[in-house]
């Protein structure tokens, strides 16, 4: 590792273009650093990936990729623009991408799901990116909170889609090429397969699961959650008495197979509990996009930004055993749960925007007759 960064740093100064500042931490099939890109006088992010790791367009043509995420349209504002790409040597490509100020998803949704309307647009958002990097015929293959940047713009948030370091150019629509596996709890069911297949449905089944991280928390990313009964047999049978005990690509191969079958009958999501305010229509609109059936999922970003558009709801977002919306209807909302030797009752508050003077509204049994009265009072 240490004579592959001397060799990149050597590489890059040697060309003259970047000044080199800080050096992030190895990803997964790439090294980052951050620079400044001397011609153009601007700060940029830097991503070295080794073109030995894996086959991807980016290695053969680079330059397609600035091309791909710019054109100045709503599509683009959505990726991280490249703005340069090329190969550094037959081992090494370089591309150079815009600097984005603030976290990825992941720091965001490590903190707790997004209030249920900001998951929406988030997500809204990043299909708007993904239909426009189809639209210029590639597929991402890599699509997962830590691969989205997500900043504000005028109080909103605002995601961009970026590593692509494990794109690949399509031919048309309907083209199927060969599924990266760099992210297993990403990978849609055809990524399993062997030969494995993917394309732009693909994407979609990976945008609909961080859409159902947003609204309901990242999954666990330790990899002991993911084994079923079949894996832990598997370890037996490797003379193992639990995973830890496994190595290399036996372990991988029992990680692996695990999530592919999780995959392939829709319980990797089921490892985060949905919030209480998710109703039929969001699960409906998450299982399409996940179908583990890849002609069962939306056909395209647009069709599942569709679905999307018609959605209305309070901005729910969970305190603890406390749920609040703001400006639903011109008042603002709290549901707390309240415990009595009866039994337990769910108190609707409201105040009116802004005025934080909540006072009750209504008494339910139940989470979500509550949720169903605030949601009716806009109807």
């Amino acid at each position: 590792m240490d004579k592959d960064r001397t060799e990149i740093k050597a590489l890059i100064e040697n060309a003259g273009k970047y000044d080199l500042q800080d050096e992030n931490c190895q990803g997964m099939n790439a090294y980052a650093f951050s620079a400044k890109h001397i011609p153009l006088n601007r700060n940029v992010f830097l991503k070295i990936y080794d073109a030995s790791s894996e086959r991807s367009d980016i290695f053969e043509e680079p330059r397609f990729l600035v091309e791909a995420t710019s054109g100045g349209t709503n599509g683009s504002n959505h990726l991280v623009n490249v703005l340069d790409a090329e190969k550094l040597s037959e081992d090494w490509v370089l591309v150079a991408m815009e600097y984005v100020e603030g976290g990825s998803l992941l720091d965001a949704i490590s903190q707790g799901p997004l209030p249920l309307m900001d998951a929406v647009n988030v997500t809204k958002d990043l299909l708007i990116g993904l239909s426009h990097l189809h639209n210029s015929s590639f597929v991402h293959r890599d699509i997962k909170p830590a691969n989205v940047m997500l900043t504000t713009n005028s109080g909103r948030l605002h995601p961009k889609l970026g590593d692509f370091g494990s794109v690949a150019r399509i031919e048309n629509t309907d083209s199927l090429v060969a599924a990266s596996r760099h992210s297993a709890l990403y990978v849609p069911p055809e990524g399993w397969q062997q030969p494995s297949q993917y394309g732009i449905r693909s994407d979609l089944y990976q945008a609909g699961v961080v859409f159902a991280e947003l609204l309901n928390g990242n999954l666990p990313y330790n990899e002991e959650p993911y084994l079923d009964r079949q894996a832990k047999a598997e370890i037996k049978r490797l003379g193992a008495t639990c995973l830890s005990e496994l190595q290399g690509w036996d372990r991988c191969k029992v990680v692996d197979e695990a999530i592919a079958r999780r995959a392939s009958s829709r319980k990797i999501l089921s490892m985060v509990s949905d919030q209480p305010y998710i109703n039929r229509t969001l699960k409906q609109i998450i299982n399409t996009a996940t179908n583990p059936d890849y002609g069962s999922r939306y056909s395209s970003a647009n069709d599942m930004i569709n679905a999307l558009n018609n959605l209305h709801f309070p901005n729910w977002q969970a305190d603890g055993n406390i749920y609040r919306a703001n400006a639903w209807n011109s008042w603002d909302w709290l549901i707390e749960t309240v415990t009595k030797r009866s039994g337990t009752e769910m108190h609707i508050k409201r105040s009116r925007t802004g005025c934080n003077s909540f006072r009750r509204w209504q008494t339910t049994n139940t989470l979500a007759d509550a949720f169903n009265k605030v949601l009716r009072e806009a109807n």
